[in-house]
């Protein structure tokens, strides 16, 4: 929920499953447009649910992607993303192991379920030397010995990962976190080895993905009660707002109301 800072009114619900999957694939980008390799073409994905739809569209934004490899469990989610990456006009393969999705991709994405009695499957050795990776599922799949094969390691917030009682990884193999990266204080992309970003979740990606929902749901309304029909409609369709969802802002009796 969405609170007005000075009456405390509710300004807006937002659903959550929707904000985890857009804020964790911004945050991805964030650090992969400093890490990555900008002219990444494959795409592998451990786990193949709601955070590997994301990502993938995410990162078909950033990079000239061609193809990608999916190992999963669930066969249906598995064929699901394939069959979404081929309406982007992808080659998708399934891999049959873990390995094999890994060792030829340019960018890699664990988004297994967050589950820590999960024995670690995947071997950071395994990389390319130029790979990056976006490890949204706190590194659970990851062996801990071979962490040390990335060359930066970025989190989210080292406050954050000291004070857990569930490490990701060792704190000394921390490179920076998004902050100190962004700001320029940890060095971006480097070709000697595999860089990664561990995603544990913080509170400060929900807010500001709230925010901007709200912000862009209100300018949105603007255009509709101004009735500039085709101005709304390239609006609309610019930050990929439904019909549906259109014409519930329509109807929507104030500000209060208007479901995102």
């Amino acid at each position: 929920m969405v609170m007005d800072a000075q009456t405390g009114l509710l300004r807006a619900v937002l659903g959550a499953n929707w904000i985890t999957a857009i804020r964790t694939a911004a945050l991805s980008m964030v650090v992969a447009r400093r890490l990555a390799d900008p002219s990444a073409e494959t795409m592998a994905f451990v786990g193949a649910g709601v955070q590997a739809h994301s990502q993938l569209v995410a990162f078909s934004e950033l990079f000239p992607l061609k193809r990608i490899r999916v190992f999963g469990r669930g066969k249906a989610n598995v064929d699901k993303l394939c069959s979404y990456a081929h309406d982007m006009g992808l080659v998708a393969e399934i891999a049959t192991n873990a390995k094999d999705a890994l060792r030829y991709a340019d960018l890699v994405v664990t988004s297994i379920t967050l589950d820590y009695s999960v024995e670690p499957f995947l071997d950071a050795r395994w990389l390319k030397p130029t790979a990056f990776a976006a490890i949204t599922d706190a590194c659970i799949p990851w062996f801990p010995d071979s962490m040390s094969a990335f060359k930066a390691v970025i989190v989210d917030g080292r406050t954050q990962e000291i004070e857990s009682d569930k490490p990701m990884l060792p704190y000394q193999q921390i490179a920076g976190d998004l902050t100190e990266l962004v700001s320029g204080e940890v060095a971006g992309r480097s070709h000697e080895t595999p860089a990664a970003f561990a995603f544990r979740g913080i509170s400060l990606g929900d807010y500001a993905t709230a925010v901007l929902a709200l912000r862009r749901a209100a300018d949105i309304r603007r255009l509709l009660r101004s009735g500039n029909r085709l101005c709304c409609g390239k609006f609309v369709d610019r930050f990929g707002l439904t019909a549906a969802i259109r014409h519930r802002l329509q109807n929507a009796a104030s500000p209060s109301e208007t479901p995102i």
